[in-house]
C-alpha cells in the first residue's frame, strides 16, 4: 500500500530531502521514511482521522504522521 499512494517516481524526488531522524534515546528510526508521507497521503485520500490509519498496511501511526 505504501508503494502505491508514493509512486517511485515522486519517491526518488523526494527521498535527498527527508532528514535521517533516529530516537533520542539509542535506536532505530521512528517510522519508515517512504511510509509515513504514505500515511499523510492515505488522510488525505481517504479522509480518515489520523487516528484510523490502518495499522496493518504498513503506516506509521497518526502521532508520527
Amino acid at each position: 500500500m505504501v508503494e502505491i499512494l508514493v509512486l517511485d517516481r515522486l519517491w526518488h524526488l523526494v527521498e535527498p530531502r527527508v532528514p535521517v531522524v533516529s530516537h533520542p534515546k539509542g535506536g532505530g528510526q521512528f517510522a519508515c521514511a517512504r511510509a509515513t508521507p504514505a500515511g499523510i497521503m492515505d488522510v488525505l485520500k481517504e479522509g480518515v482521522r489520523w487516528n484510523a490509519l490502518p495499522k496493518g498496511d504498513g503506516f506509521p501511526s497518526g502521532v508520527t504522521c
